[in-house]
């Protein structure tokens, strides 16, 4: 019995409850600092680099979808990056949206990293170009 108990105590700091360790765990922010949903989160070398090959999604690792993983990150420079939509408008032309990149060198030990996804508003005019 105690090396089971043992056992399980070892396998639980180890692995954490979710049952697998994450290299990276990234967190979504809102602009209060609260923890909030993003809409996608993905890694990606950056795209000057022959290791570049496209966008990769994260998995979501909880109900609200506020922390998201990588299971085996790369052991290169490489970016994460993640984005969501606000409400809608009420120009159709202009909208609310939040966006954050950051680079992430990865050595083996897990890293935890935060994205601010404070919600900016944009508008376009008709042609569909940014206005000031």
């Amino acid at each position: 019995m105690y090396r089971t108990q043992l056992l399980s105590i070892s396998l639980f700091l180890l692995f954490g409850c979710e049952g697998a360790s994450s290299d990276v765990l990234v967190i979504a922010l809102d602009e209060n600092g609260e923890q909030v949903a993003a809409d996608e989160v993905y890694w990606y070398f950056a795209p000057e680099t022959p290791e570049y090959d496209g966008e990769h999604a994260l998995d979501c690792v909880d109900e609200s979808c506020t922390e998201w993983v990588i299971q085996n990150a790369p052991s290169a420079l490489f970016y994460v990056a993640g984005d969501r939509d606000g409400s809608e408008h009420n120009d159709p032309y202009c909208g609310f949206s939040g966006y954050d990149g950051q680079p992430v060198e990865f050595n083996g030990v897990p890293v935890t990293i935060t994205l601010d996804l404070t919600l900016h508003e944009w508008c376009q005019d008709d042609a569909g170009s940014d206005l000031p």
